[in-house]
């Protein structure tokens, strides 16, 4: 295999191709999650004509007008984001060394790194990055980038700062993952990410992302110049040109830019199709409700009220026209004839057997019975059932619980993946940080710790009580206590409970001094007087 610094355009190109059909259920799942249900035509899943039927692209056009979408996935990928990430995670740094004792300067190390990486997140806007973040992973994976922008650099270089100006020139994003790969390469062990992208000018570029001999991140960006026209002795066209640009190497910790995470797959071709069944239910729904509350009339061998009349432009010479005066509705009285045909010397005659009729709804029984399932089914692989129970009297108290936990449980994968992604990926920005102050490496003795903080419903009172016993008993931390029973800033949390104690100790040391005062008050001192002249 080619190695990462040595990579053409074309070659990296090749490595951000996903297969046809994991590309295709992506970009299907994107356009549902945004709101197109219809696909095209592809999310009709009921009759249809024959695509060699002339009226086939009518039909289907006729469809989409009554069309009615309910966007389950949407609402199954919500519940399950919003349990998981619905408000920033806990972010900590701690020693790599988890048997050593911090130092008051590792302390103040720590203090500072965890302000900076605040800053970045803020600066970024990242709550709502990273939820974008985990509804990509719903899919099966997805990945995060930080970089600098092309307006921060100075000729072509970042220029230096303290630590807190340095990390304010990151950005963080969500790239596609059809345009980004990290590859983690079993005969050489190297580990490199891919970036497929493009110029100012519109050419085709990728930034490739890999670690030199000395362990430090490098940025090697290929960009296609213009194609040459020539042809080679083959008959094809001369590879393209390409102009290549490699940064020197910087000291993240031996961490890339780009951070990939994976989890199984959520949202499931089986989950898409149940949402095609249940649009398709809601959409007969319709038409049934349109037939009972707009009647449809037929009629056959019958005539709407008019006369034939001569016309040299049709067959036999003969037309019939309808009365123009006539308005079909409610409200109206109509006489039809019998259907009658007219020959080229205007002689009528009487077609037998002139029946007229309406269409009926039928039941929507088996249509709300057919939507209610296909939901349920999609609730179900979700592990949302609880949402099902929560309109159903028969279940029980027991069946609730374990739904309940399977939803939680359901939401540790998602929790985890971006934990880990997340906690190297700011363990990345804090040594880019660093190496840009001038302090490389500084914090390579620390590692970042990211919790999420799961709410999958607001917890009862017996389950604070439960918290707050396993806290007093020692089994829980104050500050995972705090996070269980919904505290959202546990740092400025703990912060306010520290200074409250401080204090009800001042006082209470006040209050004892004044108690002693009152209990054996001072003795008097004795004057002191000079001693009398003789």
């Amino acid at each position: 295999m080619t190695m990462p610094e040595h990579l053409t355009l074309q070659q990296a190109q090749e490595l951000t191709k996903a297969d046809a059909d994991s590309r295709q259920h992506r970009e299907r799942v994107r356009k549902m999650l945004a709101g197109d249900h219809w696909l095209g035509g592809a999310g009709w899943v009921g009759p249809r004509l024959p695509a060699e039927n002339g009226l086939a692209a009518e039909f289907l056009l006729a469809v989409e007008k009554q069309f009615i979408p309910k966007n389950a996935l949407l609402e199954v990928a919500r519940r399950h984001v919003g349990a998981v990430i619905g408000r920033y995670p806990i972010i900590k740094l701690a020693l790599r060394d988890a048997t050593a004792e911090a130092t008051k300067a590792q302390q103040a190390d720590m203090r500072e790194a965890e302000g900076a990486l605040t800053a970045y997140l803020d600066r970024n806007r990242a709550l709502g990055k990273l939820q974008m973040f985990a509804r990509e992973l719903l899919l099966g994976d997805a990945y995060l980038r930080s970089y600098v922008p092309t307006g921060q650099l100075r000729d072509g270089v970042i220029p230096p700062g303290d630590l807190l100006g340095s990390i304010a020139r990151l950005r963080l994003s969500n790239p596609d993952p059809a345009a980004v790969r990290v590859v983690d390469d079993e005969e050489t062990g190297e580990r490199y990410a891919v970036y497929r992208s493009k110029d100012k000018a519109g050419h085709e570029a990728a930034e490739v992302y890999y670690l030199n001999a000395a362990g430090q991140t490098v940025v090697r960006r290929v960009t296609a110049l213009e194609a040459s026209l020539l042809l080679g002795g083959d008959g094809q066209p001369l590879p393209v040109q390409e102009r290549v640009q490699e940064s020197a190497g910087v000291d993240m910790h031996g961490l890339l830019p780009i951070t990939h995470a994976e989890r199984e797959q959520f949202i499931t071709p089986t989950m898409v199709r149940n949402n095609f069944m249940l649009n398709f239910a809601k959409t007969a729904i319709l038409r049934n409700a349109e037939l009972a509350a707009v009647l449809e009339r037929y009629g056959v061998n019958i005539l709407p009220p008019g006369e034939w009349v001569r016309d040299s432009n049709v067959p036999d010479g003969m037309r019939y026209e309808i009365d123009p005066a006539w308005r079909p509705g409610g409200g109206q009285a109509t006489f039809f004839s019998p259907q009658t045909t007219a020959d080229a010397q205007g002689n009528v005659q009487a077609v037998g057997g002139g029946q007229y009729g309406r269409f009926e709804p039928v039941s929507p029984d088996a249509l709300i019975a057919t939507k209610t399932d296909a939901y349920h089914d999609m609730l179900d692989e979700a592990a949302q059932s609880h949402i099902r129970m929560s309109g159903d009297a028969t279940a029980s108290g027991e069946s609730r619980i374990q739904a309940m936990n399977d939803f939680k449980t359901s939401l540790y994968a998602t929790a985890t993946a971006i934990e880990g992604a997340l906690a190297e990926h700011l363990e990345m920005v804090l040594a880019w940080a660093a190496a840009l102050s001038g302090s490389a490496g500084r914090f390579r003795g620390y590692r970042v710790v990211v919790q999420c903080r799961i709410l999958a419903a607001q917890p009862t009172t017996e389950e604070r009580a439960q918290v707050i016993a396993e806290q007093g008993a020692g089994l829980r931390s104050t500050e995972n206590a705090m996070s269980e029973i919904g505290v959202e800033d546990t740092d400025e949390m703990l912060e306010s409970v520290r200074k409250e104690q401080e204090e009800k100790l001042k006082q209470g040391q006040a209050a004892a001094e004044a108690l002693a005062g009152m209990i054996d008050p001072p003795r008097p001192r004795a004057p002191v007087t000079a001693d009398a002249t003789p």
